[in-house]
Order: structure tokens, then sequence, then C-alpha cells
């Protein structure tokens, strides 16, 4: 049993947690000590400075080591998917092909998960407006403000209130909620049944001292008595949707025993939206198989899929895993489409009539983070003399979502990404298409960009169009601070 006085510190933090958008890194490890250590009072700005100053050198790195992004800044590859995208990849990749498997061993199937979600959000929404509360964010008034890693506000003691309020619900609301919707006779197996997947979506605070490992974003509930949850950080529980089911279904034997073939069509499906394109798929030549031809106007892409997601050590954050991870992957994929590309006379492949100038192209499974020759994220060498173009199903999907009268450039993009010398540094691949449409369209940022080039010179790029900066909308860019 929790004592009040930790119970309240935790709200806080969690409220604090929730009106500081841009702090989510530093208040996730300040949540986590207190839990740990059950710490009952804490200044917490002061906590939230400590932190900063130990791991200074690694935040402050002109580039971070894959560990940080993949452990600590889970921006990367959960917080800019969008919900939508999320749910329709979970559901494409893995409710369809796989819900049997998951019941057998489970006992429910994988979108009961889902339901529950929504259904915990359903109650909390009705809360806030029970209440008339508008969960606000902070905006920083200042450069110095937004600069400093370790600067948080504080929210009002009437938000922490209000927030402690909305983001506490137990099993008998969940359940209550379940029946007015689906009217059941059985309720003790439906009440069995919330209890199972609430286990798999939420911990104690005893089960993270046995994993202090465990991530928030796998399980954002903490259960603070039998029956009774707070919600601790509520951007994880659709956006994170990917890596949890995928850790849930590494438990089944036989989803553990599957190809990579259901994430291959998803895909080689999005594909067909290019615009001018053609794609070939499933090409059998001699005993091998390339997974796709891509024909542009001027240019070929051999495509090649993953055939398999990170490994458990990746999701969890170990570095020496995801370096590991990306370089099988990437490395298999290319030495895939190499030897494709080798045997382009070949008549099933020949067939298709592939542009003299070729390129590989390599889709990644959607818990991947952005890989190329010029991100932060290159660990594999390029060993071939070829353009090579590698990208994230979920930014792939944004990018072609795009108007028409812009995803016609695609292969003017894969083109301009892949050049050499790429002064233009971005955290992924949706902001890198941001700045080429930019530029296309503004002769000054065309200017600036040959120049940058010329004159080895980076550009770090942050996009309004695919980044929400509510955060700063009220500051003040001339000044520094008061």
């Amino acid at each position: 049993m929790l004592s009040e006085k930790l119970l309240k510190t935790i709200y806080t933090v969690s409220a604090t947690l929730r009106f500081n958008s841009e702090r989510t890194q530093v208040l996730e490890k300040l949540l986590k000590k207190i839990l740990l250590n059950e710490m009952e009072q804490v200044d917490l700005q002061d906590e939230c400075k400590k932190i900063i100053l130990s791991e200074e050198s690694d935040i402050h790195a002109i580039y971070p080591s894959p560990e940080f992004f993949f452990k600590e800044e889970d921006t990367i590859f959960s917080l800019s998917i969008p919900v939508e995208d999320a749910i329709d990849y979970v559901n494409k990749r893995y409710f369809c092909p796989y819900r049997e498997i998951f019941n057998k061993h489970y006992g429910f199937f994988p979108d009961a998960i889902l339901v529950t979600e929504y259904v915990i959000s359903e109650i909390l929404y009705k809360k806030a407006q029970n209440i008339k509360f508008n969960p606000t964010i902070y905006k920083f008034k200042n450069k110095k403000e937004f600069g400093d890693l370790s600067f948080v506000v504080i929210p009002t003691k009437e938000y922490i209130e209000s927030w402690s309020k909305i983001s506490t619900f137990t099993e008998e609301e969940i359940v209550n909620k379940l029946l007015e919707q689906i009217p059941l006779e059985n309720t003790d197996l439906l009440k069995e049944k919330v209890k199972d997947i609430l286990n798999l979506i939420s911990f104690s605070i005893a089960e993270l001292k046995e994993q202090p490992e465990l991530r928030f974003q796998q399980k954002p509930l903490l259960k603070i008595n039998t029956y009774t949850y707070v919600l601790l950080t509520s951007h994880y529980f659709f956006k994170c949707l990917p890596q949890t089911y995928e850790l849930l279904f590494r438990n089944c034997k036989q989803y553990k025993e599957t190809k990579g073939k259901v994430f291959e069509k998803i895909v080689l499906d999005l594909l067909e939206k290019i615009p001018k394109s053609t794609i070939n798929k499933n090409i059998h030549y001699d005993s091998f198989e390339l997974d796709g031809l891509l024909n542009l106007e001027n240019t070929s892409w051999f495509v090649e899929c993953t055939s398999r997601p990170p490994s458990n050590r990746s999701l969890l954050g170990n570095s020496t895993a995801i370096k590991n991870d990306l370089e099988k992957s990437v490395l298999k994929c290319e030495e895939q489409a190499m030897r494709a590309i080798k045997n382009s006379n070949h008549p099933n492949i020949a067939k298709y009539s592939p542009q003299k100038r070729k390129g590989i192209l390599i889709l990644l499974e959607g818990i991947y983070p952005n890989q190329n020759s010029n991100t932060i994220f290159q660990f594999v060498p390029n060993k071939e003399n070829l353009i090579r173009y590698a990208i994230n199903y979920f930014d792939l999907k944004i990018i072609l979502r795009q108007p028409t009268f812009e995803t016609i450039f695609f292969e003017d993009f894969l083109l301009w990404r892949t050049q050499d010398n790429m002064p233009v540094f971005c955290f992924d691949e949706k902001d890198y298409w941001a700045y080429f449409i930019n530029m296309k369209n503004d002769y000054t940022s065309r200017q600036a960009f040959e120049e940058c080039k010329k004159k080895n010179i980076k550009i770090m790029y942050i996009s309004e169009r695919f980044n929400k900066k509510d955060y700063l909308s009220e500051m003040d860019f001339g000044s520094s601070g008061p």
C-alpha cells in the first residue's frame, strides 16, 4: 500500500510531466527514481537539474548514442507516430494474421487490449469534462528556458489536484463501462479478463524494483492497490502500440516461428501510392526472390523489406544490440538487393525493364528508427557503390500521404536524400521531406543549401509541418531571458 505522501508526490510529477511536454526524458527518469526509492518528498526542480548534470555529456552530444535515442528519446520511434497510424499498423501487422495465436496464449484476442485502453481513455475524458479540466501545456517564454533541459515548471495546485482525479480509475469503472457497450451475463468472466489485460499494461512498485529496466512506454499504468490504477504517462497509451504488441506476441511460440511476409505485403502495397511508378512484387529468379522492383521515371529501385523487427534487447535500449540488429537487417537487405541487381539480365527481372540507373530501397519495420548514410542512426557503412536509401514504415506512410502535387517529386527526393555530403541534419525522414519540399519552393533556401554543402556547414532542421510546437507559441526569439 502506497503512503499518502508518496502518492501525492507521484501525482505531482505525473501532472508536471503532462504539463511540460518537452521534458519527457528528465521527468520520466525522476518519476522512476521516486518509485524505486519510494521518495515521499522531493525538490522536483533540483532533482531535474541533478539528472541533467549527471548525463550532460550524452544529452548535449552532437551525435547522441544509439542507446539515447532508443531508450531515452522515444520521440524518434514512438511519439512521432500518429495514433491512427499506430492503430492501423497493429491491426494489419498483428491482429488480422495472428489473433488466434494470441488468444491461444493469453486467453483473449489482441484487440481486447486496445478496447480496454479506449475505455480507460473515455473514463478519464469524461472525468475531465465533469470537473471542467483542460490539461494545458507550458509554453516557453524565452530561449533560455527552452535551451535548459532541466527547466521544468510545476503546474498549479488546482492543476495537480484535477490531474490526480482524472488519472485515477478502478477495475470496476472499466467493467461497468464495457457492460454499457456490450451487455454480458457472465460479468465474473469479464472482470477476470479485464484484470488479465491490466496486468499486461501496468506495474506495481514491487514489480519495478524486480525489473528496474521496465519502461513506461510498454506499461504506462501504475497499480496503487488491488483494484486501483494511475495513468502515469498519457502520451504512451496508443503511440507505443507497435512496440507493446511486438513484445507481447514474442511470448507466443507460434508467432516466433512465423516469417516476415506480413510486413512485406503491408509495405509493398504502400509503395503503390507513389505517383508515376510501378511496383512489381515478389520476383523469383534462380533460387532467390526480390521483394520488389520499383520503377520510377528515371531510376529503378530494388526493394527489400526487413524480415524481423529489433530484438528484445534493442527495444530495452541496449546499444550493442541496436547496432548489431541494424547491421544484420540492413546488410542482409543490401546483400539480397545487390544480388538481384547483379542478376538484372535474368528473364524474370529483365521483363520489368529496370532503368539503367539503379538504387537499393530498404524498408524497415515500423519499430525501427530511421536509417540512412546521412543520419545519426547510421551504423552500417555503404559497402556497395550504389545509391541506397532506408526508411521506416511510418515515415514512408506519412510522406506518401502528402498532397499529390508534392509526392510527384518522390523520385527527386530519393536522389536528393542520397547525395554525398548532405548538409541537413534531421531526426527523421519526415523532416527531410519537409526540408526538401520547402527548398524546392524557395530559391533562397536552395541557395543556402548549396552554400552550406560547399562550406561543409551542418544545418539542424525540425519542421513545423510534422512537429507540433505549441510549446514555442509564446516564446520571444529575440530574448535570452529576463
